[in-house]
């Protein structure tokens, strides 16, 4: 008996032998596998931020495809990062995630509790203007109607007046017209009485309701004037396409300057990262459990970041603790525009000053004009009929003066020239309005990166926070919404924000 068991036992215990050393064996791989995880990611990281470095330096037929490569290599850089540790994702987006970092979300919110609150609060007062403490009553209060209303104010008669400059970072040179034309475009009252109007709806109905209207007006305004390009004999006066209210943002860096690049991704990395953990601090102080924390990444570019909250314990809460954790992460976008254009206001106008001056360039001169194999194309032009240069405006007050057949004589930092201006009083080049520094070394592109930095951050977070007010499926605003009117009206109201944003980018879809 005792033989027959040991005979029998002996096949038993090789199989559990064999399938503890093949546990083992899975064992040292995953151990390999977690060990050799950080490396190969980090390979893959660098190895694709140095292609992108050298895409935006290179020249020829490979700078021709720059931005298709880029994307080609951020796509395969996500694939392999996400394969590699086993982070959910697709399409050469990652979505990192971890748990650590929670108790520091759990420390934060237990501090702090009255500034918690007040934070959401502004925000609706900010979103919703006067009619928050309306539709949210009993928790936005007076003093926060007051702040959101001086706050909606402040931006839109001082702060958004900057929104173009920024919006010129990617536009490093402000190309002109050939010389000056002279051409003013007149005032309308239309147009001042319809800014009046639009004010009045952001201070009564916040930036939520001010958004919806802008794109009504906007979209309307793209019909109209592809009914008249449709309509009207070309040439004739509004025949022309409209200019497309919105475009495709793509997210690219090729051939701009590091300082941009770099000051762009800081910002809307900052912007996306305080905005979910406002998310996530509001949501604890409301008892309500974070699961995660992670970023959203395409390849090496950074896209977003992510709370995981417990959405099936948001759901079992009043509608004022949903409204307060909605809209904590725009609360947090608004005033972190309006700290960044406070930051932005001091460089701009006391500090760039002292390190660049403005200059007039000749960025082309047009075949068979005066100018043209005469005046080098890159040139600063110092001065035009002995008046001294210093911007575009200055040229063209001088330059309006010019007749057919006139001598224009120029002085650019290659040399002198005396031109006959041909049958239009022009002499055929076109020109770009530069900053250039005053000092050498690295100061100057140290300070354009603050600049660009406190810029973009400005115009980021507050477009991210009004952006996510919309009532959307995704965004902020379609729980809020959600709380204020039944599902039907939500959703037509959500087409027709699709709809407007569509009708704003047929001018654009038609030029492709």
């Amino acid at each position: 008996m005792d033989i027959y068991l040991s005979i029998n036992l002996y096949p038993i215990c090789s199989n559990i032998a064999e399938e503890c050393l093949m546990v083992q064996q899975d064992k040292d791989v995953l151990k390999l596998q977690g060990i050799l995880r950080v490396p190969l990611t980090l390979i893959f990281f660098i190895a694709c931020l140095l292609l992108l470095v050298l895409l935006s330096i290179s020249g020829g037929l490979i700078g021709n495809y720059a931005i298709p490569l880029a994307f080609v290599a951020l796509l395969f850089t996500g694939l392999a990062i996400s394969s590699i540790n086993g982070w959910p994702g697709g399409l050469g987006f990652v979505m990192p995630r971890t748990k650590k970092g929670l108790k520091m979300l759990d420390g934060l919110s237990k501090n702090n509790t009255r500034l918690w609150r007040a934070i959401p609060e502004f925000g609706l007062a900010m979103g919703f203007g006067i009619l928050s403490y309306f539709l949210f009553k009993g928790y936005v209060s007076k003093k926060a109607v007051f702040a959101g209303v001086a706050a909606i104010l402040f931006m839109q008669l001082i702060a958004l007046q900057y929104q173009y400059a920024v919006m010129g970072l990617f536009n490093q040179q402000i190309i002109a017209k050939t010389e000056a034309s002279g051409a003013a475009v007149a005032g309308s009252n239309y147009y001042y009485y319809l800014a009046i109007a639009l004010l009045a709806v952001s201070v009564i109905g916040g930036f939520s309701v001010f958004l919806i209207g802008t794109l009504l007006v906007s979209a309307l305004g793209t019909v109209y004037g592809i009914i008249a390009f449709l309509l009207l004999p070309h040439g004739a006066a509004g025949a022309s396409l409209p200019p497309p209210g919105a475009v495709p943002l793509i997210f690219g860096f090729i051939g701009i300057p590091w300082y941009l690049a770099l000051a762009f991704l800081a910002a809307i990395s900052v912007a996306v990262v305080v905005h979910e953990f406002l998310h996530g601090i509001v949501a604890r102080t409301n008892r309500i459990k974070n699961n995660y924390i992670g970023a959203l990444l395409f390849g090496i570019i950074p896209f977003g970041a992510f709370v995981d909250i417990d959405e099936k314990r948001i759901r079992k809460t009043g509608k004022e603790v949903q409204d307060r954790v909605s809209v904590a992460g725009v609360a947090s976008n608004f005033i972190l525009a309006i700290i960044s254009f406070a930051l932005m206001i001091p460089v701009m106008y006391y500090l760039l000053p002292v390190l660049f001056a403005s200059h007039v360039v000749i960025a082309a001169t047009v075949p068979g004009s005066p100018a043209y194999n005469a005046i080098a194309p890159g040139s600063v032009l110092v001065s035009w009929n002995g008046h001294p240069i210093s911007n575009i405006s200055s040229l063209e007050s001088v330059a309006s003066a010019d007749k057919p057949g006139s001598i224009v004589n120029v002085v650019t930092s290659n040399g002198s020239y005396s031109l006959t201006a041909n049958g239009t009083g022009k002499i055929g080049v076109f020109l770009s309005e530069k900053s250039l520094p005053k000092v050498p070394g690295p100061l100057p592109d140290l300070a354009s990166f603050l600049y660009a930095l406190f810029a973009f951050s400005f115009l980021i977070n507050f477009y991210l926070a009004i952006f996510n007010l919309l009532p959307l499926p995704m965004l902020d605003g379609w729980r809020i919404y959600k709380n204020m009117m039944g599902k039907k009206k939500l959703n037509a109201l959500a087409i027709l924000s699709v709809v407007l944003f569509l009708l704003l980018l047929l001018p654009w879809a038609w030029n492709l």
